[in-house]
């Protein structure tokens, strides 16, 4: 029996230089960029990830920015300047220039509804600025509506959506308003 699938994400942007970002009000803490002597950290927190895996998205000029309470990993997300993978859809896509794109977002259940993405977003926007960048985007999943208001909350707006049709082996991708175009991950040469 061939697999089959719909998936669909909605494409977000927040425009750094104007009235569209919004600090917020977010928990006091210690957020920080992780570093390669935190892969162990990392894999042990995230449960999915291998070190190796973890090394070789910081050496491609992948970043981590990380949240700690009590010195205790609480939530990442990643963010990436130019090419970039969206694993949930197996598609790679380009990153336009000026813009980051954050992904792999995660927060550990025992910390969820503290704001910590809030906080880890507020650093990546200090750090895009540092390097000038005027825009961040990012894709939710369009069922994702408690991570839909949160980065809402942070100034982002729905700009486009992407779909993929999946029949067996057989992969389509429909990008519409703002989001990029999509190819099947590895398939760019």
């Amino acid at each position: 029996m061939a697999r089959a699938g719909f998936e669909h994400r909605l494409f977000l942007e927040c425009l750094l230089d104007s009235s569209g970002h919004k600090p917020t009000k977010a928990e006091p803490v210690d957020v920080r960029e992780l570093e390669a002597k935190d892969a162990d950290a990392f894999v042990a927190f995230r449960q999915g990830p291998s070190v190796d895996l973890f090394h070789a998205r910081l050496q491609c000029g992948q970043r981590c920015f990380a949240a700690f309470i009590e010195s205790r990993l609480a939530s990442v997300s990643w963010a990436v300047e130019d090419q970039a993978t969206l694993w949930a859809l197996n598609a790679d896509f380009r990153v336009e220039d000026g813009t980051a794109y954050i992904f792999d977002s995660y927060t550990h259940p025992e910390f969820r509804g503290k704001r910590l993405q809030s906080s880890i977003f507020q650093r990546i926007f200090e750090y895009c600025r540092d390097k000038n960048v005027g825009k961040v985007v990012t894709f939710v999943a369009a069922t994702n509506t408690a991570n839909l208001r949160s980065r809402t909350r942070l100034g982002f707006a729905v700009t486009g959506a992407v779909r993929r049709l999946r029949f067996g082996p057989l992969v389509w991708y429909l990008s519409t308003g703002g989001a990029p175009e999509l190819e099947r991950h590895g398939s760019r040469k």
